[in-house]
């Protein structure tokens, strides 16, 4: 069966504009936390002195372009050598990389509500703290059998990453399974689609690159792409003979956000 994606996408961005809270005021928020937990982390591992190496090379009144960029690299060779991070510098970095990570699925959260006309709200990019080791032992074991796929060849690891790509997804919807079973469930689903998922993703190339050139599109693009591969997720569920059974989407501590079915998901 092969899914529409002109109109999955279609209605992500109608969500867009209707839903409250609006999923761009949510986009803004998560990138300006990621932005805050990068800033942090670079402070903390010391990497802060090579923005500032670089915005020197760059203010300096050196003799020409060439002069400024051997006094970057004579930097750089300086500062890598005599780089050493404490241990707990490191811890500290790594709790910063999943208190970001815990803030995305977050986001997945939100963005789930948003796709099922649920009732939504801010706390749900705190909802992730929830389930923060589920999150983290799925997060291992993709990345464990992603690696191992990649030690064959470069196009397995590539397919072995469609193929668990709604494993989170599934976790979050439904807390009774295990991560090793919503990656099994993810693989039967990506089954016969992973190139289709593959071509969706090409279809944000064009505003992928828009954003390298224009950062602040970011803040549109992310919730964009999150209520699109969102609605990928349950249209796949929602095929004949897939296995979605009770579906529940987690709540973390953080929030108290009864199920709100009949509520109107567009008004404040």
């Amino acid at each position: 069966m092969t899914l529409n994606r002109a109109a999955l996408k279609a209605d992500a961005r109608d969500r867009m504009r209707r839903y409250k809270p609006n999923p761009i005021l949510m986009g803004l928020i998560v990138v300006a936390i990621a932005w805050l937990l990068q800033i942090l982390s670079m402070n903390v591992l010391g990497l802060s002195r090579i923005q500032q190496y670089f915005y020197s090379a760059m203010t300096s009144s050196y003799a020409n372009y060439a002069e400024a960029m051997e006094k970057l690299n004579e930097q750089m060779m300086q500062f890598w050598t005599n780089y050493h991070p404490s241990a707990f510098a490191r811890l500290l970095a790594v709790a910063l990389g999943i208190m970001n990570l815990m803030i995305n699925v977050g986001f997945t959260i939100y963005a789930l509500h948003v796709c099922r006309e649920e009732k939504a709200d801010f706390g749900n990019l705190f909802d992730g703290f929830g389930i923060i080791f589920r999150v983290l032992w799925l997060s291992i074991l993709e990345y464990l059998f992603i690696m191992l796929w990649s030690l064959l060849l470069f196009f397995p690891g590539i397919i072995a990453m469609y193929r668990y790509r709604q494993a989170i997804y599934l976790l979050i919807e439904h807390p009774e399974m295990s991560a090793m079973q919503c990656i099994t469930a993810s693989k039967e689903l990506m089954r016969g689609h992973k190139w289709e998922l593959f071509v969706l993703d090409l279809s944000f190339l064009g505003w992928d690159l828009l954003e390298a050139l224009v950062f602040p599109l970011v803040i549109w693009l992310l919730p964009y792409k999150e209520l699109t591969y969102v609605n990928y997720y349950r249209a796949l569920v929602e095929q004949p003979g897939a296995q979605n059974g009770n579906v529940h989407i987690y709540e973390g501590k953080f929030t108290d956000i009864p199920d709100d079915h009949h509520d109107d998901p567009y008004s404040s």
